[in-house]
């Protein structure tokens, strides 16, 4: 989602979140602090949240979401602007804490920390943006994310102002063919500086997903001939030119976010020699959804290349993501269950320079070991052999076996694995004392 355009916005500085207080919404009953900021007092660029399925990482960027100013609700004789709350109904399901529903929240502007009491039910505290600070350029991306298939752009976009793919996931991102085509088309029907203006677009755009979609070399529309009725956009791969519609999910996702957010900045900073390079708050629930691997450990790096002003709130279920957000020097927080409530823990372990193994058993990810459960359990099994106090032909027959099992695993042929493994007969010998 994002904010109504404002005449005079591209003259005051814009605004980023520094913190969000929060207070009696869904699992997080009582007060939680989310920590937006970096090592140096500034707003951080990149905040990854984790945490279990059902510990609120979603409820938190919807929050997040409604904390943008509307204009078209401003008062300009006092000089404030309103902040929308129509969405915290949505958002909060537990009438018995409602009395307790309390949000606070802090904005970074040029360097100006601006505390907002947003909304307090109990004491009725209700403060609206100043003016001069509510300069907010903010789009929002739920789990859901599909291309379209409309070719009405302007439809698509209107129904995303509304309300975003966070709260209905039916809601899908700008058809990335018809944006390609329509530029291009608007390009050869232009002249002068409004010609030049659309390839710029279009080629900004295009040298951005020849760099960020592995094995794309270029992008092209495909003339209407004897075989097709209707331009087709397609990518040039090792496997030749490719139907966008016909690659994978992943691709065809990644590509309409690109472009989505891509045509919503050029909308939003239309004068702007290089709109990408403005600023813009995006926020992206599961952003490793429907990305291989070796995309997760690229995908930050090229975000925040690409969109260098943007300050980017996302949640991931993935430790490659942490890795990469890690090297980004990125805000890492945890959501975690405690009882039948919630805590944002802010500065968790610690997991710089750590391997993707060691990042799933640390407290990020809380998980017992990074082997498959029938290694664990094959492992426990020989421990408790170990800890017999006399072994039977058939235990040392069981030994031979379960330790031929273990060394067609990768890891106990290796140094750490043998390490680990006299460490396991040292700890039986030491329990049998």
């Amino acid at each position: 989602m994002e904010n109504k355009k404002d005449v005079a916005g591209e003259n005051r500085d814009h605004s980023y979140f520094y913190s969000l207080e929060l207070e009696g919404i869904n699992c997080f009953k009582d007060k939680q602090t989310l920590d937006l900021s970096d090592e140096n007092g500034n707003y951080s660029p990149w905040t990854i949240i984790l945490g279990d399925n059902g510990t609120g990482k979603t409820t938190l960027l919807r929050i997040l979401d409604r904390m943008q100013p509307y204009e078209q609700v401003m008062d300009l004789r006092n000089r404030k602007s309103k902040v929308s709350l129509y969405c915290l109904n949505k958002i909060k399901k537990e009438n018995f804490i409602s009395d307790k529903l309390k949000v606070n929240f802090s904005i970074i502007n040029n360097g100006k920390i601006i505390p907002l009491n947003i909304y307090s039910k109990k004491e009725g505290v209700f403060t609206p943006y100043p003016l001069r600070f509510s300069n907010i350029f903010l789009i929002s991306y739920g789990a859901a994310r599909r291309m379209s298939r409309s070719t009405n752009i302007s439809q698509t976009e209107k129904n995303e102002n509304k309300i975003t793919s966070l709260f209905d996931e039916s809601l899908e991102l700008i058809n990335a063919e018809e944006w390609f085509l329509q530029k291009e088309w608007a390009s050869i029907k232009s002249e002068g500086i409004t010609k030049l203006k659309f390839e710029n677009e279009f080629n900004l755009v295009k040298s951005i997903l020849i760099d960020i979609l592995p094995d794309v070399q270029d992008i092209q529309s495909k003339p209407i001939n004897e075989n097709n009725s209707n331009p087709i956009f397609e990518v040039n791969t090792s496997f030749g030119w490719v139907n966008l519609r016909d690659l994978s999910f992943g691709y065809q996702t990644l590509t309409a976010l690109i472009v989505d957010i891509a045509s919503r900045m050029m909308d939003q900073y239309p004068k702007s020699n290089n709109p990408l390079e403005e600023p813009v708050i995006i926020l992206i629930d599961e952003i490793d959804l429907h990305l291989h691997p070796k995309w997760q450990r690229t995908v930050i790096d090229k975000l925040s290349q690409h969109f260098p002003k943007a300050q980017f709130i996302a949640t991931s279920h993935s430790p490659l993501i942490v890795q990469a957000a890690l090297d980004k020097k990125a805000n890492i927080v945890v959501c975690r269950k405690e009882g039948d409530k919630v805590v944002i823990d802010n500065n968790p372990e610690s997991v710089k320079g750590w391997r993707i193994d060691q990042i799933l058993t640390s407290d990020l990810f809380e998980l017992s070991s990074s082997q498959s459960v029938n290694t664990e359990e094959i492992k426990s099994e020989k421990i408790k052999i170990l800890l017999k106090s006399e072994l039977t032909d058939s235990d040392k027959e069981r030994l031979d076996f379960i330790n031929n099992k273990l060394n067609e695993s990768p890891i106990f042929s290796t140094k750490e694995g043998i390490n680990a493994e006299e460490l396991i007969k040292k700890t039986a010998e030491l329990l049998k004392k």
